[in-house]
């Protein structure tokens, strides 16, 4: 409960190619007796967990689709 995750970009490919989800995800660890801590910034990928995997004791963090619209510039 203590973890903020923010998806900075996600793209998932069409229906009509191989399905693969990719996501540029911060992640950043906000207990309330500490100061905030960023602990992963990169790309994560749903056909590949363990490539850019998370490291905490607790949680695993995985891509799976993306839902939403785009935000504007």
């Amino acid at each position: 409960a203590t973890l903020t995750i923010t998806a900075r970009y996600c793209y998932s490919t069409p229906a009509s190619e191989t399905p693969e989800t990719s996501a540029f995800v911060q992640i950043d660890d906000r207990r309330p007796d500490q100061p905030a801590r960023r602990i992963f910034s990169g790309w994560i990928y749903a056909s590949s967990p363990g490539l850019n995997a998370v490291d905490h004791p607790l949680y695993d963090v995985w891509a799976i689709r993306c839902i939403g619209g785009t935000v504007p510039a």
